[in-house]
Order: structure tokens, then sequence, then C-alpha cells
């Protein structure tokens, strides 16, 4: 509550004298600090803003798998595409901003001419998140959507143009179902921690039911007998200049039961305040 002093002031002119009542300078400086602490935070986010850059607004249900219909690696191709959406609702190509057709799209994704039909098939077909029109193709806002943040009352996250172009690009084709594991875990990933959980909308650091690698191999349909090699790599991928992909916290003999991740925000992140995300873990 601020503090004040009561006060008589006289106007010299009419001789009338009033009540008042002014702030103390320590009420001031108070108010000072806390207006030099909102302006030194905003000017962090803006400067984390700028260093994190562009990025597209995907939107799912928590603790539900993300279009399980869509196989592993064309995941991976469809939320690489994502990132050339426009504001407008529908996929430019970067150079010019003019707008890539349906058969541009394989040149894109680096893909064959029979990958990229069934890439289509899946993305068009079995959901309709990809829809050509006009000589356009379009994604389905009720999944992606760029620009200010869209009306749902599902979850939605930050897919960050540059993290992604980066894992994608510096990977080969063989490697996008590998890349799949990281979005296909999108549902659990807490909010504020960017943590793989069990719990992804809790915001207490101590509250947190990790999810261990067996659960994440559940989830993404990978034999656990090889999660030395589901080890190698995740730990092998990094975005350039800004790090690891994913990191692990905990290390142990049972990598099963004892290891926990995190991703790496620079890929996506649901949060306001990155430095949550920094505090449990270093890229």
């Amino acid at each position: 509550m601020a503090k004040t002093i009561q006060v008589f002031e006289t106007n010299t002119d009419t001789g009338e004298t009033r009540q008042v009542f002014v702030e103390t300078n320590e009420t001031k400086n108070k108010k000072q600090a806390k207006i030099e602490k909102y302006k030194n935070d905003l000017a962090e986010k803006q400067r984390r803003l700028k260093e994190y850059g562009a990025f597209v607004w995907l939107v799912y249900n928590c603790n539900d798998t993300l279009f399980d219909k869509i196989k592993p690696a064309n995941l991976t191709r469809l939320i690489y595409l994502s990132t050339y959406l426009n504001y407008e609702g529908y996929i430019v190509d970067n150079s010019n901003l003019r707008a890539i057709k349906k058969e541009k799209i394989k040149e894109i994704l680096g893909v064959e001419e029979a990958t990229f039909w069934r890439f289509w098939k899946e993305c068009s077909k079995d959901y309709d998140i990809l829809v050509e029109s006009n000589g356009k193709v379009f994604f389905n806002e009720e999944y992606f959507d760029k620009g200010k943040l869209p009306k749902t009352d599902d979850d939605v996250i930050k897919l960050y143009v540059d993290g992604i172009r980066s894992i994608y690009n510096s990977s080969s084709i063989k490697s996008h179902k590998q890349l799949s594991y990281i979005f296909r875990i999108i549902p659990w990933i807490n909010r504020r921690y960017n943590i793989v959980c069990n719990n992804p909308l809790e915001t207490d650091i101590n509250k947190i039911d990790f999810m261990t690698l067996g659960k994440f191999c559940n989830i993404i349909n990978y034999k656990k007998e090889n999660i030395n090699i589901l080890k190698k790599d995740m730990l092998s991928v990094k975005i350039d200049g800004m790090g690891y992909m994913v990191t692990f916290l905990v290390r142990g003999a049972d990598a099963i039961n004892t290891w926990r991740m995190t991703i790496n925000p620079k890929i996506y992140y649901a949060g306001t305040d990155y430095s949550d995300v920094y505090i449990m873990s270093k890229f």
C-alpha cells in the first residue's frame, strides 16, 4: 500500500487552505524501482524474441496424440513446411514472397515424387491440414496459424522458424523419422519449463511429474531395447548457433526409468518467460 502524508496547502491569492495528501519520497522510490524493473523485464523479453525469431502457432490438445494418422517422417515434413506460412494463411517462397504451388512442395521438402504424394495424402486427405485453392496451398487455421494468438480453447505452442529449419536442413531424409519424436511429444511438453512430463499444465517445478524415457518410447512407438540408439540420436542433433536439440536432466544406468528430457525452446515453446527453461537445463 502506498504511503502518504497529510499536509495543508494555502492558496496565496484567495487565502483558502485545504487538506491534501502527498506521496513520500520512499513511496516514489519504490514506484520508480518497479518501473525500472518493468522496463528491464520488457527489454529482456524483446531481446529474447529477437534472438528466437519468427514463429508459427501450432494448435493441439494436452496429453493427446498429435496427428496420429500422419507417419513420423511426414510429421517432421509438415512441421517444417509450416515455417513457410505467411500471415494470409498460405505458404510462400521466402526469396520473393510468392505463393508456393503444390507441385513445388517436394522441392522445399527435398523428397522424391512418390514420397511427396504420400505426404500430401496424409496431410490433405486423412487430415484437412493442407488445402489447395486458386494455385495456393493453405494451412488449416484450426491446426496452424501465424500472427495473432489463435482464438481457440485448445492449447497452442510457438514453432520457431529458424530452429526448425536448422535441424531439418542439416538432417538427411532418413533422419526425418527421428526428428519427429520431439514433435510427436508436444502434447506432453510442460508449458513453462519445456520439460517432457505427464502434467504439462503444472507451473510448480516441484510438482512436475517427469516422463521417463520408457513412457516416451511408448508414445513414439519406439522399441525400448534400442534405448541407447535413441539417446545417441537425440543428443547428436544441434541447432546452428543455438545449442543441442534436447538435454537430459538426470542420467543413470537405468536410462529407461531415470532419464528426463527437456526440449530446446529455440525449436518450440508455449510459455512466456524463456528464462524458466534455462533454470532447469543447458543446451
